[in-house]
């Protein structure tokens, strides 16, 4: 999936089911050139890029209702797990805020677990993808073991 994250979030204006339908049938290429991303700002506010989050929204889905997901937890919204599931049914605007939330946690799961440099993007795939496995899953991944030993070109295979 990182493949297809990494790759959805550079294009705009993108059918995500077609891209992944493109992407099995390319060779998979190496991730770009990386940049830092400030300390500072990874630690005061939710930074990832608009296109990072509307894939999280794509991947998880909307729903208002409570639900119990494939892994048996109650779930609402845009896959929130937490407080706030007790809840029958919420607004889209509170779905938004519970999501907001969750991408402030995974996005310190991502900066506290990696330890090597990431562009903007890389870094919104990584907070889409942990979100996804769950912060447990993400820290025992063999992708964040590739990618911390700095083999960037092995982690889409992941």
């Amino acid at each position: 999936m990182i493949p297809i994250i990494l790759s959805a979030l550079t294009f705009t204006n993108t059918n995500y089911l077609e891209l992944e339908n493109d992407f099995k049938q390319q060779q998979l290429q190496p991730i770009p050139p990386l940049l830092e991303l400030p300390q500072t700002q990874l630690k005061q506010q939710l930074i990832l890029p608009e296109k990072a989050i509307t894939l999280v929204k794509f991947f998880e889905g909307l729903k208002l209702s409570r639900y119990y997901c494939p892994s048996g937890k109650l779930t609402i919204g845009y896959g929130h797990t937490g407080i706030g599931t007790r809840n029958y049914s919420i607004s889209k605007l509170q779905a938004e805020e519970l999501l907001k939330q969750d991408l402030l946690v995974f996005q310190k799961v991502v900066r506290d677990n990696v330890k090597v440099p990431l562009t903007t993007y890389q870094f919104g795939a990584l907070v889409s993808f942990s979100f996804n496995v769950g912060e447990g899953a993400f820290k025992r991944s063999t992708l964040l073991k590739l990618l911390n030993n700095k083999q960037y070109s092995s982690v889409p295979l992941e």
